[in-house]
């Protein structure tokens, strides 16, 4: 391989965090994989402080439930958030998950 064509090879390839030379199909399996992961942190975050803001709802004595606003703004951004997108793993993200999201992909085009 010549050097002019490696230059038109690596045009169509990326780095990957790791330092790995990735082409754009993996780059955006590893974006999405990252992306679920974002999400599942706010969720959870969401989820705290909706207990959060109801357990002090309860020590106020009750009355007007108005966590509820708060709680259904939250619900609102994190449906926003999630749509189209499913499956939330932990952990880094491996080859294995990269390998998995692409053949998903390649199985939908078909």
């Amino acid at each position: 391989m010549t050097r002019h064509e490696r230059a038109e090879r690596s045009d169509d390839l990326l780095m990957s965090p790791t330092g790995r030379v990735e082409d754009p199909e993996t780059a955006q399996a590893r974006k999405e994989i990252a992306t679920r992961r974002r999400l599942v942190g706010g969720a959870t975050s969401w989820l705290v402080i909706s207990a959060v803001l109801v357990g002090i709802w309860a020590a106020s004595g009750g009355g007007y439930f108005w966590p509820a606003w708060i709680i259904a703004i939250g619900a609102v951004a994190i449906v926003l958030r999630a749509t189209g997108l499913r499956n939330y793993r932990r952990g880094p993200i491996a080859d294995a998950d990269v390998d998995a999201r692409l053949a998903r992909r390649r199985s939908r085009r078909r």
